[in-house]
């Protein structure tokens, strides 16, 4: 017997896929959207109190939590 797949929604299609295609204004996009990060983690300051820096670092912009997961190697659900 062979199953029917469900078709994936497009969003969860881009998220998954490895495209072979190159989109000049989505490359653009992207590259400074990591600019943005990098930059804010290059000024990101932090202090000797480690409980702060973690809460301090995870306020600062809402990518560091996802940087933070890829670290660790956590998923959201396990932090």
């Amino acid at each position: 017997m062979t199953s029917v797949s469900a078709k994936l929604p497009f969003d969860d299609f881009i998220k998954t896929c490895t495209p072979l295609l190159k989109i000049p204004e989505l490359e653009q996009t992207m590259r400074e959207r990591v600019r943005g990060i990098v930059a804010e983690l290059l000024n990101f300051q932090p202090n000797t109190d480690s409980a702060h820096n973690l809460k301090q670092f995870l306020q600062k912009d809402e990518n560091f939590l996802g940087i933070l997961l890829a670290l660790t190697n956590l998923s959201q659900e396990n932090f």
